[in-house]
């Protein structure tokens, strides 16, 4: 059985309430990138946890896994301020903000790299 989600602009056929979900939560995050305050404030909530699952092998990777939550509230936070922008359209919003957190991430494992005199070779 197909789910549909809806939108002003769309109608998608979901194979899977999870995908159902998906979408839904990218539409939320737009409308909240266009200004909702309040569909920015719930979308943030569901986010955080998926910014800490998306980041971690990042931080990992630099010695740097417990900057996770950091990273992630600080990518809710450039989001919150508007410094996230997104296009349009069906997953759009949510890889605008899991690339910023990517962007994030990296600059947090350079940092750390930097502060502690480790060359990118090692």
């Amino acid at each position: 059985m197909n789910r549909f989600h809806t939108s002003a602009a769309t109608a998608i056929a979901c194979a899977t309430p999870a995908e159902a979900a998906e979408l839904a939560l990218d539409d939320l995050l737009g409308e909240g990138l266009r200004g909702s305050e309040s569909a920015l404030h719930t979308a943030a909530y569901e986010l955080r946890g998926r910014i800490i699952m998306d980041v971690s092998p990042i931080l990992e990777a630099g010695d740097c896994e417990q900057d996770a939550e950091d990273v992630a509230d600080d990518t809710l936070l450039d989001v919150l301020e508007g410094n996230v922008r997104a296009r349009r359209g069906p997953g759009k919003a949510i890889a605008a903000v899991m690339r910023r957190a990517r962007e994030i991430a990296t600059d947090y494992v350079a940092a750390h790299r930097e502060n502690w005199g480790i060359d990118e070779d090692e």
